[in-house]
């Protein structure tokens, strides 16, 4: 996890600090494209987690009026929502952080 690997680039000194920014930055550019790629916006990032907004195909957010219109449309942003997830999950776990080239995600 993220513990183990600051402890370990830490053993480093200056050049883990670096290549820790490093990492840090490749999973934070890497969870910003995919979530954009769904009409998603990173709202803030907190520990673990982030907090994303997700938009309709017209760029708004969905209303809560309870009208087919709306409703297909959410139906259509929950449906992103949770494609984006599955895509999060799958570049989160296959992605070799540290650039190491051999292929292991490194978590």
């Amino acid at each position: 996890g993220f513990t183990a690997l600051t402890s370990e680039l830490s053993k480093k000194g200056a050049v883990g600090t670096e290549e820790l920014t490093l990492v840090i930055n490749r999973v934070f550019t890497s969870l910003i494209e995919v979530t954009s790629s769904w009409r998603g916006d990173v709202v803030k990032f907190a520990g673990d987690a982030m907090l994303v907004l997700f938009y309709d195909d017209e760029g708004g957010a969905v209303d809560d009026d309870e009208d087919e219109e709306d409703e297909e449309s959410l139906r259509k942003t929950t449906l992103c929502a949770c494609r984006c997830a599955l895509q999060l999950i799958s570049a989160v776990s296959n992605t070799d952080w540290l650039g190491n080239g051999d292929g292991e995600a490194t978590r």
